[in-house]
């Protein structure tokens, strides 16, 4: 496990016994409007979930993202994601909607 996700792993235990329960990962992915829309995904981890299997997707070969992938969706109490359109991104401003 990445020392950034061993920290994350920390914050989101100390939210935890504090009673803000659950936390939700968030992140985003895009170029910008000039390139496509706007992807945000929100997952809630299952209890189950192997966090040694989450890293920057980047750093991840192709097959070993989408094993990862494959797991998160099998073991996450929540997914959420939302594209948004680069149209919609004009009309509102990209900061309306981080």
């Amino acid at each position: 496990m990445s020392a950034s996700l061993v920290q994350q792993v920390g914050v989101q235990e100390q939210l935890e016994r504090a009673g803000f329960a659950p936390v939700a990962g968030v992140d985003e992915a895009g170029r910008g409007a000039c390139a496509g829309p706007l992807v945000v995904a929100a997952v809630v981890l299952g209890q189950e979930s192997d966090r040694s299997v989450m890293r920057d997707s980047k750093a991840l070969s192709p097959k070993a993202r989408e094993r990862a992938f494959d797991h998160i969706m099998a073991t996450a109490e929540s997914v959420c994601v939302v594209a948004v359109q680069p149209a919609e991104i004009d009309r509102v401003g990209i900061q309306r909607r981080s």
